[in-house]
């Protein structure tokens, strides 16, 4: 029978270069991963100083169902936000939660600044932070296949996130790419992480984790899943993805369109909603850890660079948020601008 409530959490000192583990507060008291970090914030947190302070904590954390369920596989992402200096939250998928899950941290608690840009590293055996000057000005996607190189050891079992030129600039709506197609957007956590010279964060979840106690458990976990898996409740979301909103949101007047000039646009929906990129642009589907609905839609993307037919193509992924932000509400009407835009 459990008797420990406490979370594991990693306090990660960039200045000093130094880990530590701890014990934090109450599961049966804190809510969710999202409950976490603003507990964590309310101890780490230094409202009276600016965002891009060094004492400012950026966080990472998972709630006490992560892993255990189908679907459960978010990690929340807390910080004081460079646009409007107030606590932000964002969450993202990917590998990280799963990652945390397995390498035993509730949250990563990341304070200081580095002396140089630098890559943080952990896992249930180890910490590091090492020095990546050279990856200083790559975007998030060749960063992540240089450090993929460096470490592969963690290959299957690992999670990498990674800022670009925007979050090392400073730029206050830069995000944290999350294993290539998710991020942790809105609100500016890239930055907060270029603030830190911070380049990017490794997870490595390399043990195993305990099921939940008691004998149901193994049929709620089968029920859930079949219900994800064998009826229509997340169909929208594995057939076109939260893409299909452009459509819906248009019919019912509620699309941004021209800077928010009008909420609709007849004539023109057809060319960027959900439908028309999976007709003309999907690549392949792809899912979180954890996750079997497989909502994350990947488009292929063709710029022709020479006059002899000579073309490179790009995987860029996209949802509702995005194409409406480059597209409607910018007055793009061109599915395939519209990833060159992502890209």
């Amino acid at each position: 029978m459990q008797t420990d409530h406490t979370f594991r959490i990693l306090v990660a000192d960039l200045a000093e270069a130094r880990g530590e583990y701890r014990r934090f507060g109450d599961k049966r008291e804190i809510l969710g991963g999202s409950g976490l970090a603003a507990a964590l914030y309310a101890e780490f947190g230094r409202p009276d100083l600016p965002a891009f302070d060094p004492a400012q904590p950026l966080i990472f954390a998972i709630g006490p169902l992560t892993g255990c369920f189908p679907m459960m596989s978010k990690v929340v992402c807390g910080f004081k936000s460079p646009y409007n200096e107030r606590f932000a939250e964002s969450h993202a998928g990917g590998r990280l939660a799963l990652s945390m899950r397995y390498g035993h941290i509730d949250a990563l608690v990341i304070v200081g600044r580095a002396k140089t840009l630098s890559c943080l590293s952990a896992g249930i055996r180890h910490f590091g932070l090492t020095d990546v000057h050279y990856l200083k000005g790559l975007d998030v996607f060749t960063t992540g296949k240089m450090l993929r190189k460096m470490h592969k050891s963690g290959a299957g079992h690992r999670s990498i996130i990674r800022i670009g030129p925007a979050g090392e600039s400073l730029s206050r709506y830069a995000c944290i790419n999350v294993d290539s197609y998710r991020h942790f957007g809105r609100l500016g956590a890239g930055a907060v992480m270029g603030s830190k010279n911070l380049k990017a964060v490794l997870v490595e979840g390399a043990s195993a984790m305990p099921a939940p106690e008691g004998k149901d458990y193994a049929a709620l976990y089968k029920d859930v899943h079949m219900q994800l898996t064998t009826t229509e409740m997340m169909t929208k979301y594995h057939d076109l993805g939260t893409a299909q909103n452009m459509a819906v949101m248009n019919k019912l007047r509620a699309l941004p369109w021209r800077n928010m000039q009008t909420t609709h646009d007849d004539a023109n929906i057809d060319r960027i909603s959900g439908e028309t990129f999976a007709r003309e642009l999907l690549l392949r589907k792809t899912a979180c850890t954890a996750c079997p609905v497989g909502c994350i839609h990947v488009g292929l993307l063709r710029e022709q660079f020479a006059k002899h037919n000579d073309v490179l193509y790009r995987q860029v992924a996209y949802d509702h948020e995005h194409v409406f932000a480059t597209g409607s509400i910018s007055d793009m009407t061109s599915a395939s601008d519209v990833l060159a835009v992502l890209d």
